[in-house]
């Protein structure tokens, strides 16, 4: 687990939403490696239960989570303080299978809950830029909080890219003063006009690559259901 996460005591129950916002299919050992250990676990007899793994965690954006795992099923149930799924998924590090929202399967149902939490709108956009070149999108159409969150993560990898966030009023506005750069410094990558993914997230993806590898291996003693 990120050193920066929080981890809770308990549920955060006076801090998230009282409905869940999304369920889907999970790996355990991929949660284990996003999350680390899990706040607890219930482990019952056989025949009497599920055994169910729970994590209760704040990230250093803010966002708050409240999840229970249903070991035998592979199965994700999430709990979070505002309408924030992408967000979420985003940090979980996860492509889920058979996704299901809250917001999508009952509208009103989400339109009443997230009524009463923090309002959330998906207009910002997280821009980049490298020199005199023409800005390129790096997420847009998520939260000002997610928005903001990624841009704490990915400024500064890229030596000479700029990055910033635009609210979605508007035209995407100047960015800001290119900094001072040291030129001994080498650079992590370099940008092709056909590139598929922007330089910032070439270079964060070959260092999660580079330290996935060298990683050790913790998870030996968990195996596929």
């Amino acid at each position: 687990m990120p050193a920066e996460v929080i981890r809770l005591k308990s549920f955060a129950r006076y801090r998230v939403i009282g409905r869940e916002l999304f369920s889907c299919q999970a790996s355990e050992v991929d949660l284990l490696q996003a999350l680390g250990p899990p706040t607890s676990e219930v482990d019952p007899p056989l025949g009497s239960g599920e055994p169910r793994m729970f994590w209760d965690v704040e990230f250093p954006c803010g966002l708050v989570m409240g999840l229970q795992f249903d070991r035998l099923r592979q199965h994700l149930l999430g709990h979070l303080d505002g309408p924030d799924v992408a967000h979420a998924l985003r940090h979980l590090r996860l492509r889920p299978a058979d996704l299901w929202t809250l917001e999508e399967a009952e509208p009103s149902a989400f339109a009443t809950v997230a009524a009463g939490a923090p309002p959330m709108p998906r207009t910002f956009t997280l821009y980049e830029a490298e020199a005199d070149s023409p800005p390129e999108t790096v997420a847009s159409g998520v939260t000002e909080r997610d928005a903001r969150c990624q841009l704490a993560e990915l400024d500064g990898l890229e030596p000479g890219v700029r990055m910033w966030v635009t609210d979605g009023s508007g035209e995407a506005t100047t960015p800001p003063p290119a900094p001072v750069l040291d030129l001994q410094r080498p650079r992590m990558g370099t940008v092709t006009p056909d590139a598929p993914r922007s330089a910032t997230r070439r270079s964060l993806e070959s260092f999660t690559t580079a330290a996935e590898q060298q990683a050790p291996r913790y998870f030996d003693d968990i195996v596929d259901a």
